[in-house]
């Protein structure tokens, strides 16, 4: 009778530790879901801003108009070479914004739907950009002097016209604060 009630008490203690130590592992497995889940949404929103930061330098080298579109530079292909070199630059923005908003999928399962609400100030600059690039290229439609400025301001980066990068910075801060408290231990 004491033998029995032993060996009970050992299989309920048994069960009650592998019960803890299942829960645990549960809770340690979500948690490094979080963790790394938090990573790669600021490590992709990071690459966004730094390939608008590329395609907003004013600085075109030769190298750069080169590898874009190997042609003789004369007057008439002058243009030419400086939108293929904007829009090679432009692949790098497009390839980092697939890849965040691959990431913003998996998170907005994870961390629900305010993820996505975070991430739309930066999903926007991008747009931003794009159009003002498309306007200073002149190839959206004909704008006025104010227009013209406007998508300056934002198609290049300036220290003297911080307004948009402050924007990407305030959109980035955004998306750390939502996730930062994934990252602690």
């Amino acid at each position: 009778m004491v033998k029995d009630g032993v060996t009970t008490a050992c299989v309920l203690v048994g069960a009650s530790v592998a019960y803890l130590g299942l829960q645990t592992w549960k809770r340690q497995l979500h948690g490094n879901t979080q963790f790394d889940l938090a990573r790669r949404i600021l490590k992709s929103a990071y690459s966004i801003r730094e390939a608008m930061a590329l395609v907003r330098s004013p600085v075109l080298s030769v190298g750069e108009q080169e590898s874009a579109l190997p042609v003789e530079a004369s007057r008439e292909h002058q243009r030419a070479i400086r939108l293929a070199a904007c829009n090679v630059r432009w692949r790098v923005v497009v390839d980092a914004r697939t890849e965040f908003n691959t990431v913003l999928l998996e998170a907005e399962v994870v961390f629900g739907k305010d993820v996505r609400s975070a991430c739309e100030g930066l999903l926007q600059c991008t747009k931003e950009l794009f159009f003002a690039m498309e306007d200073m290229l002149g190839e959206g439609p004909d704008l006025g002097v104010e227009e013209r400025r406007k998508a300056r301001d934002i198609g290049f980066e300036s220290s003297a016209k911080p307004e948009f990068t402050k924007k990407i910075e305030a959109s980035i801060t955004v998306i750390e604060s939502l996730v930062r408290p994934h990252l602690q231990f």
